[in-house]
């Protein structure tokens, strides 16, 4: 437990270096593995393609939000791609092109 302490430790101080008042999704993720605390699966893309073989991978449907410090909450912001209804990478990569990623 003690490394699972250090890694959460590690995420908020770097949290608390930036100034901010939360933790990304990605943040929060990692904070729940190191408690055993379950979570869905997840990835982070830079592009359409990268988007659409995580979704593939994972299986579908799946949802695809933007992850960045800066943009919060999502649904407000219109960051987000929910429902790719589970027809495959090509759906998922034309939202992760439409979003810019």
């Amino acid at each position: 437990m003690s490394n699972s302490k250090d890694a959460v430790r590690k995420i908020l101080d770097s949290v608390k270096a930036d100034q901010r008042t939360s933790l990304t999704a990605p943040e929060g993720k990692l904070v729940c593995d190191a408690y055993g605390i379950a979570v869905p699966k997840e990835g982070v893309a830079k592009s359409a393609g990268e988007a659409a073989k995580i979704a593939t991978d994972m299986g579908f449907p799946v949802v695809m939000k933007i992850v960045s410090p800066d943009i919060r909450p999502k649904s407000r912001s219109q960051c987000s791609a929910p429902n790719t209804n589970g027809r495959g990478a090509a759906p998922a990569a034309e939202a992760a092109s439409t979003y810019q990623l």
